[in-house]
């Protein structure tokens, strides 16, 4: 039974990398959508190659929900993505943890947090 446990937890820490891995590719997407866009950032969630990852990491992480959009809070359950002109930010529930995110923002921030608020396009706000 330690043997079991040890794989559960190494397979949910895999999951977590993976969730880190596919939104931290995000940002470079993010970038070229908004020199797309006369410098706004207010495509980025439904740009295809951002609901991908997005998706990718959904999946990684176990969520099913449907990805919620700007007047979505994170919950252990969704994946949100706000973006708006100036900015953008995406989360992602962990699977070590889910009451904690993996999260990412178009001003550089990138980590865990536990909460990102409807509207917000800063991680941890």
């Amino acid at each position: 039974s330690v043997v079991l446990a040890s794989i559960g937890s190494a397979r949910q820490k895999g999951g977590d990398a993976a969730v880190q891995s596919n939104l931290d590719g995000i940002r470079s997407q993010a970038e070229i959508v908004a020199s797309e866009n006369t410098n706004s950032y207010a495509t980025v969630c439904t740009n295809q190659t951002v609901l991908n990852a997005i998706t990718a990491a959904k999946t990684a992480a176990n969520v099913t929900a449907a990805i919620g959009g700007n007047t979505a809070d994170a919950n252990s359950t969704t994946a949100v993505c706000h973006s708006v002109a100036t900015g953008w930010a995406v989360s992602v529930p962990l699977l070590t943890n889910s009451a904690n995110f993996w999260c990412v923002d178009g001003k550089g921030n990138t980590g865990i947090t536990t909460t990102l608020t409807a509207d917000s396009v800063t991680c941890g706000s």
